[in-house]
C-alpha cells in the first residue's frame, strides 16, 4: 500500500520522487517539501526525478482481506 510521506493516507495516483522514492497525495502535501520552482527544477520528461502518476488498485487477497476484518474486529 501506497502512503503520502505528509498526511500518511493512501494513495492510488499522486507524485513520485523517484530519486528518494517519496510520494504525495497531492498538490498540497507536495508544497510541504517542494516550492513551484523546485518542483518544476526536479520534474525531467527523461524520466526520474519528480512525476505524477497513477497505479492500478490492487485488489486484496485472501489472507490480507482476513487479517483487515481481524484488525477491524479488534478495534471494536
Amino acid at each position: 500500500m501506497r502512503k503520502c510521506i505528509v498526511c500518511d493516507s493512501e494513495m492510488h495516483q499522486g507524485f513520485v520522487d523517484e530519486d528518494t522514492g517519496n510520494l504525495w497525495c497531492d498538490e498540497i502535501c507536495l508544497r510541504i517539501d517542494y516550492t513551484v520552482e523546485e518542483q518544476k527544477a526536479a520534474y525531467r520528461e527523461e524520466g526520474g526525478g519528480l512525476y505524477w502518476t497513477e497505479w492500478e488498485v490492487e485488489e486484496p487477497s485472501f489472507p490480507e482481506l482476513l487479517e483487515m476484518e481481524i484488525r477491524r474486529a479488534n478495534k471494536c
